[in-house]
C-alpha cells in the first residue's frame, strides 16, 4: 500500500527519550491546510474537469466535505486519495441529501 501523500521535512524530531516525537509530526501536518495539502499528493495523473452537471454537483460536494478548492479536485480523482474517509463521507451524503 502506498500512502496517498509523502511530506519531506528536514529532521525526525525526538522526545527526551529518544522516541519518536509522534505529537510534532502530528502538529506539522495539521498546521498544513486542506488546500495546501495537494501539493504533496502522489498522483501522476492530470485533473479532469467535470464535464456533466452530475459531476459539478459532486465536485462541489466534496470540495466542501473535504475543505478543498474545487480546482483540486478532478472528475476522474479517488475520494480516498484526495483525503476522504467513511466520516466525510457520511457528511457528504448527509449535505447531498439536504440539497435534494
Amino acid at each position: 500500500m502506498v500512502p496517498p501523500v509523502f511530506l519531506p521535512i528536514a529532521e525526525m524530531t525526538r522526545n527526551l527519550s529518544g522516541k519518536l516525537d509522534r505529537k510534532s509530526l502530528r502538529a506539522l501536518l495539521v498546521s498544513i491546510e486542506g488546500d495546501n495539502i495537494h501539493e504533496y499528493r502522489v498522483s501522476d495523473r492530470p485533473k479532469v474537469a467535470p464535464s456533466t452537471n452530475m459531476e459539478r454537483d459532486l465536485q462541489a460536494l466534496w470540495a466542501k466535505g473535504l475543505n478543498l478548492k474545487l480546482e483540486n479536485i478532478g472528475a476522474n480523482d479517488d475520494f480516498f486519495h484526495i483525503g476522504g474517509d467513511t466520516l466525510a463521507a457520511m457528511r457528504i451524503v448527509a449535505a447531498s441529501h439536504s440539497r435534494s
